[in-house]
């Protein structure tokens, strides 16, 4: 079962926990403490996380075959569309010279956003392109 599968089931787990105990039934009775007065924040929390963690696919081109493809910002990849196996290193950097300064900021953003970049290299960008 995947990260995100998970996630939803701890959510909906965390969401009925929380309906019930309004009709006084307590499905966590088992948890020590007061551990079962807040399991439906517990298992909420935990399931947005595991739901949230296991989006941060990239979208690029395939090197070799120039189709997009979704995938991680590590490791190594076969690409569904030609087989073939890259590296995140294999991809080329978008050109942004060719873009306006709002674009590429927007670029560079969504970059950063995606864990392409760090917030250093977003910033020092930034004051480079903004003349600061």
């Amino acid at each position: 079962m995947d990260k995100k599968t998970t996630g939803y089931i701890l959510v909906s787990f965390g969401i009925l926990d929380f309906i019930l105990s309004w009709v006084g039934m307590d499905i966590t009775y088992w948890l020590i403490g007061d551990l079962s007065t807040f399991s439906p924040f517990i298992l909420g929390a935990i399931g947005y996380y595991l739901i949230d963690s296991a989006d941060n696919n990239i979208e690029i081109s395939c090197p070799h075959c120039n189709k997009a493809v979704s995938i991680p910002s590590d490791g190594t990849y076969d690409c569904p569309h030609c087989e073939k196996v890259f590296t995140y290193g294999d991809v080329k950097e978008p050109n942004l010279e060719d873009k306006g300064i709002e674009d590429q900021l927007k670029e560079y953003k969504s970059m950063f956003s995606k864990g392409l970049i760090s917030d250093e290299d977003y910033e020092a960008k930034k004051k480079e392109l903004l003349g600061l």
